[in-house]
């Protein structure tokens, strides 16, 4: 919210035991860079500790990945969200 204000310094210490970077941001491009880096480090988190699991048999994912034609990716959705401006993709194919 302080954010979409413009209100900086924002203060980022959290309630985490773990975090990365700095504890306030001074501008935006700080904020994303410190949201970048932190959820860039809970996903190293995670795939080490699904490792470990399917290392242990403890986990078994499903691993197809099925696209029907004309289905749009997650990633052509967000991108369509966040680029097109209510626009579908295949408009810009």
């Amino acid at each position: 919210m302080a954010a979409e204000e413009r209100k900086y310094p924002i203060n980022l210490e959290s309630f985490l035991r773990e975090q990365k970077g700095e504890k306030v941001a001074h501008n935006f491009q700080q904020l994303s860079m410190w949201l970048n880096l932190n959820l860039n480090y809970f996903d190293e988190k995670l795939l080490i500790a699904e490792l470990k699991m399917y290392q242990n048999g403890d986990y078994q994912p499903y691993m197809e990945y099925r696209i029907r034609d004309g289905q749009l990716t997650n990633t052509e959705i967000a991108a369509d969200a966040i680029y097109n401006s209510g626009k579908t993709v295949k408009e810009y194919k």
